[in-house]
């Protein structure tokens, strides 16, 4: 399993792709639920630790 960016060959410069489909997909409005929920800022913060 993956550990970070490298390993699945994307790029710190993929982050706001990545939020964006992450956030916005599947009829999402700009976040995430779950336990909590994120926003668009959150994700790339935590994307972020990957790279």
């Amino acid at each position: 399993m993956p550990k970070n960016f490298a390993e699945l060959g994307a790029k710190e410069s993929d982050i706001p792709t990545l939020v964006e489909n992450l956030c916005c997909g599947n009829g999402r409005e700009g976040s995430i639920s779950g336990f909590v929920t994120l926003d668009k800022e959150d994700c790339a913060k935590i994307y972020g630790m990957m790279v």
